[in-house]
């Protein structure tokens, strides 16, 4: 069997995990990133990432750009490959995710064999946060899901969706407000976004990585499916606990405050138009935000992944 055509549009923090872990695979994978031309320019002589994506094997970098380019254009260069991974996040503002998918959609009508594309949707459980329940923050993800299961699958386009949960990184993030520093990290403070049962479900870029590549291979099974993924599903008392464990040794102190719903509501509307603040409210309401390791991709194939208490340990944030 031939080797399949991969472009990842992106190379980001999960750009480059995806690659990493489809470059482990160049026996089943032809590996091309798409980048700005301005980045393409430089080469790996002026461009780390480059220069790792060389070494590792990339076949090419393709010059393009999401915003600018026409849709006929982007088509055009998609066409050229068997799947299309975004990873571009929220690079581009409003509306550029539903580009790309538009543009998969004619790249699958040029095509004579089936295109698969897998749109950025690394995150939470877009089905349940729908239209109407994210606070606006994951409307276009869930148009995007309507486009492509509206549009005719039959032999050429497909799609794959890979649900993550929240990157186990961002947890960490100070300005989100879950894990915070301060004193000059003397101090720690972990908060409960509603309640300390609350639960979410978390997965390390790395993983995300490595799980795309693996779900990739199993290219028929996966056909026009939401896959789930995670690395650990935690209540924020149990990353409490975690992180006192963690940082224990380090004579860290740390402090515990719950954030109750009501709370989170309230600072929402003094800033209504605040992104951060109203991730806090999704994720202090428990719809969507985590699922049973039954449902996960890497449980039912055995794949070992990272939990948070492994993150810390490889990571070391608090050093």
């Amino acid at each position: 069997m031939s080797r399949r055509a991969v472009l990842v549009l992106g190379a980001g923090e999960l750009g480059m995990a995806v690659l990493r872990g489809l470059l482990n695979h160049k026996d089943i994978f032809k590996v091309s990133v798409l980048l700005r031309a301005s980045t393409v320019n430089k080469g790996p002589d002026g461009d780390t990432r480059l220069a790792e994506l060389k070494s590792l094997g990339i076949e090419s970098f393709i010059a393009g750009d999401i915003q600018e380019d026409s849709d006929t254009s982007l088509a055009s260069t998609f066409a050229e490959f068997d799947i299309v991974v975004g990873c571009t996040g929220f690079l581009g503002g409003p509306g550029t995710q539903t580009k790309l998918a538009r543009c998969a959609i004619e790249a699958s009508d040029r095509r004579q064999k089936e295109f698969r594309y897998v749109p950025w949707q690394f995150g939470v459980d877009y089905d349940i946060l729908s239209h109407g329940k994210s606070l606006g923050l994951f409307d276009e993800q869930c148009s995007v899901r309507d486009l492509l299961r509206s549009t005719a699958s039959g032999d050429r386009l497909s799609w794959t969706i890979v649900s993550t949960g929240i990157f186990t990184s961002f947890l960490f993030e100070d300005a989100f407000g879950v894990v915070e520093r301060q004193q000059g990290g003397a101090v720690v403070i972990v908060r409960a976004l509603g309640d300390w049962d609350v639960e979410i479900t978390t997965t390390t870029v790395e993983d995300i990585g490595t799980l795309t590549a693996a779900i990739l291979q199993g290219f028929d099974e996966n056909r026009d499916r939401v896959v789930f993924v995670a690395g650990e599903t935690i209540s924020y008392g149990r990353l409490a606990d975690v992180v006192e464990g963690y940082l224990a040794a380090k004579k860290v102190s740390v402090r515990r405050e719950r954030w109750d719903l009501e709370r989170l509501q309230e600072a929402l509307r003094d800033q209504p138009d605040d992104a951060l603040k109203k991730y806090r409210v999704i994720f202090g309401g428990k719809e969507g935000i985590a699922w049973p390791a039954s449902q996960n991709y890497n449980v039912r194939r055995g794949i070992s992944v990272q939990n948070v208490s492994g993150w810390l340990q490889k990571k070391q944030p608090f050093a």
